[in-house]
């Protein structure tokens, strides 16, 4: 299923200066996308087949995912793209190493978004995404993948 988003074509510009508040932001001043959260946030079982091994789909993600074009998927971030074409966080294919800026795993549960949050922060901080960070042992959903080591990251988030 897609879409296609008309827009006045002044609204879907940047503004022209850095809005001091929340209330003044467009969509085209949003430079990056990023989510927190379990398996629907990470789009488990969104494309899986019996036989896959792997069945989370960051690229299917309903926030970040970024498979297919608008047209042909609505997706939070494809909706952004319309508006900042290098947007950066959004999520590709399948399996762990594909996340970018979603941090959600599967079978997570609110004990496990602070460190979510740090893991999120230190990506955005270093703009690196490390294949290994997310991977669970087990490439199946299993209540094992929720134990994760914590960062000594400070929460501190700036907006730009």
């Amino acid at each position: 299923m897609g879409a296609r988003l008309d827009c006045q074509w002044e609204v879907m510009q940047p503004s022209r200066i850095t809005p001091a508040d929340v209330n003044h932001v467009r969509p085209a001043d949003i430079k990056m996308i990023a989510a927190m959260g379990d398996s629907y946030v990470i789009g488990t079982l969104s494309r899986n087949n019996d036989d896959e091994i792997v069945n989370v789909f960051p690229g299917n993600s309903f926030v970040t995912g970024a498979d297919e074009p608008l047209r042909k998927h609505i997706t939070l971030a494809n909706i952004m793209k319309q508006f900042n074409p290098s947007l950066v966080g959004a999520s590709y294919g399948s399996g762990y190493h594909n996340t970018n800026f979603n941090v959600a795993v599967c079978r997570n549960q609110s004990a496990d978004l602070v460190w979510q949050a740090e893991e999120l922060i230190h990506r955005i901080k270093s703009r690196e995404v490390p294949a290994q960070t997310l991977e669970p042992k087990s490439k199946r959903c299993s209540a094992s993948e929720t134990k994760f080591s914590r960062t000594n990251t400070k929460l501190s988030v700036q907006i730009i």
